[in-house]
């Protein structure tokens, strides 16, 4: 599924963008885990609380949602766990 660029604005923090995306597509936070494979508290906490989870998962959640990945990791530093 392709998302215009223009409805998600690209300052959001990376938990408000993956949420957006994640309604874009129409699924739910139980959904989104059990697509990648996460649990529902590391997504609610990434959406509620922006707590990153580790490089490789993040990298599912935006592989799943199809994300640009600019639209994450535009930090000066981007902090993920380990």
């Amino acid at each position: 599924m392709y998302i215009l660029k223009s409805t998600v604005d690209a300052n959001l923090p990376p938990g408000e963008t993956v949420k957006k995306y994640r309604l874009l597509h129409g699924m739910s936070q139980k959904q989104l885990a059990e697509a990648t494979g996460l649990s529902l508290s590391a997504i609610s906490a990434l959406e509620c609380h922006n707590k990153l989870p580790s490089y490789d998962k993040m990298l599912k959640i935006i592989c799943e949602l199809d994300m640009p990945v600019h639209l994450i990791l535009k930090s000066d530093k981007p902090t993920f766990s380990v």
